[in-house]
């Protein structure tokens, strides 16, 4: 795929994702004053259970909101990119050369003092080398990612690179302060949290071995695209990764993504995933995966489901044309999603450099929107929030495809095939679309719905949804 230039590609994301607010039903994106500062450029975020929210900003402060009220809790930080609250006077951050703990001691809501939780992996000074998370477990094993290099390092073909010391890898630090690697392939892992069943998510960035965006369940050990990260495995030199390894060799090792982020049309630089457990406050899609999008300004979501031990599942669009870049989003105690922005270095479609929003919920309206989507045996089960009026349904097109694996920036789809006018039937309540289809494993499955409308009269807003299939299963529910 020929890199597009700056112009060309904000044209091309303009083309596609119009610049106006659109949410379903029930949603309400409120615009959050700022502190009086010349930039805000938010990197990450975390709210305590009281509500105060916590900010890491790309300029190297960490601020906090409490009663609509900002303070300066920290700076002096290089260029942090995440942060976890533990209590008020205990704050986690991941700036470029280490992972840090901020403390306030004497409890005056300032920092007085910053110790060191690891510097066990090296950072080179080149600009590209982010650090980003941490998560934290109910052990207090903390886990984050961190970026390959650009401009002058290493490469692998036109592949970002690694002078070594665990670039593109997801490592974890255990309480003890024992530095551990635990997954590597990793390309511009912007975003990491939890998943169903303590899993941990983590989003990459299309470029390099990436074909597409991914959202990838990372399991200790295993490797997830990006060769260069392996030098850093005993045995395995920088000769063997460049001269002794086939594309196909590393096809083989690698784990294909849960979902595929299909590229422009719902994402290009995908931040933190979260995992909806408000129990209803922010609506009718518990257990879903939420992800904003640096590039497009927008929110969407992913439904997993494990198939014969495998996660995968489907993606879809949420929100779209916020005011900036989406990078990081952090649920509130009363169910609100916040969203820290910034556009500082990249396109973002929003227009604004940098900000705060926050969308909340209004539940004494419920939304006509795609509920779940399920993997069958013979296609896909499609669950609406609400029961679809039968004669809104029209003739349903899909496709399929793929992403070549290879060291160039992105890929075309491959293996593609169309499904015109699949065979469907609509349950009787209206609340279920069963679509039949020639199922085959690694193939991204789209399908767009329609103008879709519920029987009380209400439109769909986001109609299209993607499945990643990696196993096919033999009954329903499995």
């Amino acid at each position: 795929m020929r890199k597009k230039t700056f112009k060309s590609y904000l044209l091309l994301l303009l083309a596609i994702n119009p610049l106006w607010s659109e949410a379903p039903l029930g949603y309400e994106i409120e615009t959050i004053a700022l502190p009086n500062v010349k930039k805000f450029n938010v990197a990450g975020m975390d709210v305590h259970p009281d509500g105060t929210v916590y900010l890491c900003t790309r300029e190297g402060a960490i601020w906090k909101r409490s009663q609509k009220e900002w303070s300066r809790f920290a700076q002096g930080l290089h260029e942090p990119c995440g942060l976890k609250v533990v209590d008020h006077g205990n704050i986690l951050v991941s700036q470029k050369p280490e992972l840090t703990r901020v403390l306030d001691r004497n409890g005056d809501g300032y920092a007085d003092r910053y110790e060191s939780i690891t510097t066990d992996f090296t950072f080179w000074g080149n600009y590209h080398e982010f650090h980003y998370g941490p998560i934290m477990d109910e052990k207090g094993n903390l886990f984050a990612t961190l970026n390959l290099q650009t401009n002058g390092y290493q490469y692998q073909g036109n592949a970002m690179g690694s002078s070594g010391g665990y670039r593109g890898w997801l490592y974890q630090v255990k309480p003890d302060g024992t530095f551990i690697p635990f997954a590597y392939g990793l390309r511009s892992p912007a975003g990491i949290g939890w998943g169903p069943e303590k899993t941990i998510l983590t989003t990459d960035n299309q470029g390099g071995w990436m074909g597409s965006s991914r959202l990838n369940v990372t399991e200790k050990g295993k490797f997830y695209g990006a060769p260069v990260s392996q030098i850093d495995i005993e045995g395995w030199t920088p000769d063997r990764v460049e001269k002794e390894m086939t594309v196909d060799d590393f096809d083989k090792l690698q784990e294909d993504p849960a979902c595929w982020v299909p590229h422009i049309e719902i994402a290009n630089s995908p931040g933190n995933p979260i995992l909806d457990n408000t129990n209803g406050k922010f609506g009718p899609f518990g257990g879903d995966i939420f992800i904003g999008d640096q590039s497009n300004s927008n929110i969407f979501r992913a439904m997993l489901e494990k198939v014969n031990g495998k996660w995968q599942g489907a993606i879809t669009n949420f929100i779209t044309g916020l005011q900036c870049g989406a990078i990081r989003i952090s649920f509130a105690p009363d169910g609100s999603l916040w969203v820290g922005q910034t556009a500082r270095g990249w396109a973002s479609k929003g227009g604004k450099p940098f900000g705060v929003q926050r969308i909340t919920f209004d539940p004494e309206v419920m939304p006509f929107e795609i509920q779940k989507v399920n993997i069958t045996p013979k296609g896909f089960k499609v669950t609406f929030t609400e029961p679809c009026d039968k004669k809104s349904l029209r003739d349903i097109h899909g496709s399929a495809y793929w992403y070549a694996y290879n060291s160039g920036y992105g890929s075309q789809k491959i293996r593609t095939e169309s499904f015109e006018k699949a065979p469907y039937n609509l349950s009787e309540d209206g609340r279920t679309l069963v679509i039949d289809t020639n199922l085959s494993e690694r193939l991204v499955f789209e399908f767009d719905l329609g103008k879709l409308k519920s029987k009380s009269g209400k439109s769909m807003v986001n109609q299209k949804f993607f499945y990643t299939v990696r196993e096919i299963p033999t009954k329903e529910g499995v």
